[in-house]
């Protein structure tokens, strides 16, 4: 899997978020890499968010962009590297502290059932006279890889395909 492309770019002075903390980065994360499990999702990431800085992760499904995201926001613990928020290191898996210092997370909801597989999924929401499931795979051949995969270990995007 390859890793998310980070970058950063100055939001507009009239939309950023008051702070009167010292000047600096506000977030920074060094050598980061995490997954779920075992599995290394993303590695090695470097990146520093200023105040008023906006922060766009672009990558394609599967590429670990809402996984980096659930670790940043600690509610998945961080295989290795360091966060610091405001300079003060952030302890990897913590939640409660990520919300603290200010990282927080609003995932939307995909109303899946996440212990069902793709096949699963599909047979519970299909209409009684409507397509079968199979035919799904016409409009998102992709998921045809994943068919027997628990929605809940299916990427952002692949969780939105399904």
């Amino acid at each position: 899997m390859t890793s998310p492309t980070t970058t950063t770019e100055p939001a507009d002075a009239a939309a950023a978020p008051a702070y009167d903390g010292a000047p600096g980065p506000r977030l920074v994360c060094r050598g980061l890499a995490g997954g779920r499990g075992s599995n290394a999702v993303f590695r090695d990431v470097d990146l520093t968010v200023g105040a008023g800085e906006v922060l766009a992760l672009l990558g394609p499904n599967g590429a670990g962009k809402s996984t980096l995201l659930l670790t940043l926001a600690g509610l998945l613990r961080a295989q290795s590297g360091d966060v610091a928020v405001d300079g003060e290191p952030l302890r990897p898996g913590r939640a409660t502290a990520a919300n603290r210092a200010g990282i927080v997370l609003v995932p939307d909801n995909r109303a899946l059932f996440t212990g069902l597989t793709v096949e699963e999924n599909l047979r519970v929401a299909a209409p009684r006279r409507g397509p079968k499931p199979r035919s799904m795979l016409e409009t998102f051949p992709d998921l045809e890889k994943r068919w027997r995969v628990p929605a809940g270990a299916l990427s952002g995007g692949e969780q939105q395909m399904l």
